[in-house]
């Protein structure tokens, strides 16, 4: 298993999906990367689609670079039907736009096997001050 860079972050994340009430099922804690340009921050924006909600995102993440200014899809979680409702460009309270950000996932085990997925969070730490946000958690 690879080591978090961002241990706080991982921290979090884990808090968040309940890993220590769960401790038998797997819990899946990946940090976003550019693909040029490895762990860096970026700046975060989320489309939220119709039936999105504090608990169960729906809509799409999109990170860019801040190193090189790439642009990727990092979630998509849409209803059949949807329809784009608004789009929140992330900001910190110290009004930093730039993350660091990480997902972790809990899946389920039953019969000592990986089954379905439970819920998920997408996680983001200001590369300026270092506070920890929370941009969707999913169901």
């Amino acid at each position: 298993m690879t080591k978090s860079n961002l241990p706080d972050l991982e921290q979090f994340a884990r808090e968040i999906v309940g890993a220590e009430s769960y401790p038998d099922d797997v819990h899946i804690y990946v940090e976003a990367g550019c693909d040029k340009c490895g762990v860096v921050p970026f700046e975060v924006t989320v489309e939220h689609w119709n039936g999105d909600s504090p608990v169960d995102f729906h809509g799409k993440i999109w990170l860019k670079c801040s190193v090189c200014g790439e642009k990727q899809e990092y979630l998509y979680s849409l209803l059949e039907g949807s329809k784009l409702q608004y789009i929140e460009e992330c900001r910190c309270k110290c009004d930093s736009a730039k993350f660091f950000v990480a997902s972790c996932d809990r899946i389920e085990v039953w019969d000592d096997q990986p089954s379905f997925y439970d819920e998920g969070v997408v996680v983001g730490k200001c590369s300026v001050c270092g506070s920890i946000i929370r941009i969707a958690m999913t169901d």
